[in-house]
């Protein structure tokens, strides 16, 4: 199962924590793609999966490696929020 969070993160499932959350369909999920420009508020996205897919897109999808990763500066803040939702698990 493939799950698309552009719109999904920082506004489904508890305290924000996306479809999945919502859905309660965790560990049923095998990639995972979302955008870090609209609810959390950072540039980019992100693709999440396997280490094989992972992989796999790194070595395949060619058109995509040459776009420019997120800045240093830019870091913090995207995952700023990744990290309160983690600790506000309950």
């Amino acid at each position: 199962m493939m799950v698309d969070d552009a719109h999904a993160s920082g506004v489904l499932g508890r305290n924000g924590r996306g479809t999945v959350d919502h859905f309660g369909v965790h560990g049923r999920v095998d990639i995972q793609v979302g955008t870090l420009s609209k609810a959390i508020g950072a540039l980019g996205g992100y693709v999440c999966g396997t280490r094989d897919f992972i992989e796999y897109l790194y070595h395949r999808a060619v058109r995509f490696s040459s776009l420019p990763r997120i800045r240093p500066l830019l870091r913090p803040p995207a995952l700023q929020p990744l990290t309160c939702w983690k600790t506000n698990r309950n």
